[in-house]
């Protein structure tokens, strides 16, 4: 009952962070590289971060699932108002299940009382607060690395088809997210087979 204590008290603290941080620090306007290519999904249906002499140069430097993220809810959402408030909501509902995961993934290294103190200093990380309130692709990065990270270890414990598949799925997404995972992945490959 403890542990269910610590979880309720962890998310209501995450919650009101990540709340106050998208109130008084979120981003108003879809700025800078996802705003140009959530612009060209919309009126050109390409995903381009580049117009050479009207021509749209698609975009190879940015990996794609945020941007289309992005765009699937823009679809349903054309006020911006509204949009930016249900990409924060699903952001700060990402980042409570992340403060859940990360105390979940300590519990298998360390004692209760330390993986408490653990979660709580990563659920008050000025970063990954801050972070809620960005149209960034760290909130789901991290979200999809956590989850990726404790089905790897899941993978240990009982080695299944189901667990394999839980860790492929955020695993594959995140091939479509971030470039950097490309050698965290070498990471996860190195542990496994040595």
């Amino acid at each position: 009952m403890k542990n269910t204590n610590f979880i309720i008290i962890l998310l209501i603290l995450a919650a009101i962070t990540k709340l106050s941080s998208v109130y008084f620090f979120g981003d108003k306007q879809i700025s800078n590289e996802w705003g140009v290519m959530v612009s060209s999904l919309e009126n050109n249906g390409i995903l381009a971060s580049r117009n050479i002499n009207g021509q749209f140069v698609p975009n190879i430097f940015m990996p794609p699932l945020y941007a289309y993220f992005l765009y699937s809810i823009k679809i349903f959402f054309k006020d911006l108002n509204l949009f930016l408030k249900f990409i924060f909501f699903l952001q700060t509902l990402i980042g409570l299940i992340s403060c859940v995961i990360f105390y979940r993934i300590l519990l298998n290294f360390f004692t209760i009382k330390l993986s408490k103190f653990g979660a709580l200093f990563f659920t008050l990380f000025p970063l990954n607060i801050y972070a809620t309130g960005l149209i960034s692709s760290a909130s789901l990065q991290l979200f999809l690395s956590l989850v990726s990270i404790f089905f790897f270890l899941k993978i240990f414990k009982k080695d299944s088809f189901k667990n394999i598949l839980l860790f492929s799925i955020p695993c594959a997404l995140l091939f479509l997210l971030r470039g950097e995972f490309f050698i965290i992945f070498f990471f996860f490959l190195f542990f496994f087979f040595f």
